[in-house]
This record gives C-alpha cells, sequence and structure tokens, in this order.
C-alpha cells in the first residue's frame, strides 16, 4: 500500500487539481475508463460538500491498494457537528454509494472506496 497526500486551500477552483491527481493514480493503479470517471464525480461531489464547512485547506489522502483506492478527505473542524440529513443529502450518498464501494464518514473526514 501506498499513500499520497495533498492539500488545497479551501476554495472551490482547486477541484480541478484534485480531479486530476484523482485520474492520474486511478490510472496509475489500471482502472478502467469508468472507474476513473466514477472516481472523479465522486471526489468533486465530497469535496464539494465539504468545502462550505471548511475554513483553511482541505486534506485528501489517496491509499493505492493492488485492487482498491480509498481516498480519505478531511476538514480542519467536525463536518457533522451539525448534520442534517435533507433529502438532497440522501440523494448525494445514494449517488455516491451509486459510483463508489463504500463510504465512511468520521469526525471531520469522509473516506470512499473503489474496488478494481
Amino acid at each position: 500500500m501506498e499513500k499520497v497526500k495533498i492539500k488545497i486551500p479551501c476554495n472551490p477552483k482547486y477541484l480541478l487539481t484534485v480531479r486530476l491527481a484523482t485520474s492520474s493514480l486511478a490510472s496509475i493503479l489500471d482502472f478502467d475508463l469508468e472507474a476513473v470517471e466514477d472516481l472523479k464525480v465522486s471526489i468533486s461531489e465530497v469535496v464539494n460538500y465539504i468545502i462550505p464547512y471548511n475554513e483553511e485547506e482541505v486534506k485528501i489522502e489517496y491509499y493505492l491498494f493492488e485492487d482498491k483506492m480509498e481516498i480519505k478527505v478531511e476538514a480542519d473542524k467536525d463536518i457533522f457537528e451539525h448534520y442534517v440529513l435533507t433529502e438532497e443529502l440522501k440523494l448525494k450518498r445514494q449517488i455516491l454509494l451509486c459510483l463508489t464501494d463504500d463510504i465512511r464518514t468520521e469526525g471531520n473526514s469522509i473516506t470512499i472506496v473503489k474496488n478494481k
């Protein structure tokens, strides 16, 4: 397992950088094109969800395994402190579950998992 870390300012204009990094790392692991696209959409949704709750930077850690990729997106504070599961958030979660194999939420982070 290898770990790759990046940090971006808390600004949506840096989302393209995250999408490119995600695509590049998924290609290194030989994910097919559809899986790469699923990961790019998923990481966009997660980062866009975290940015409004954040103040300084967003930390992204990629865990690269032979058979899967895990991406942990971390905020600088507890993003679920005032979490209310609205219909919109339920829909986003369902979409993420369709695009990935697992989603884990804990304190100030969201982790998505995509198997090969």
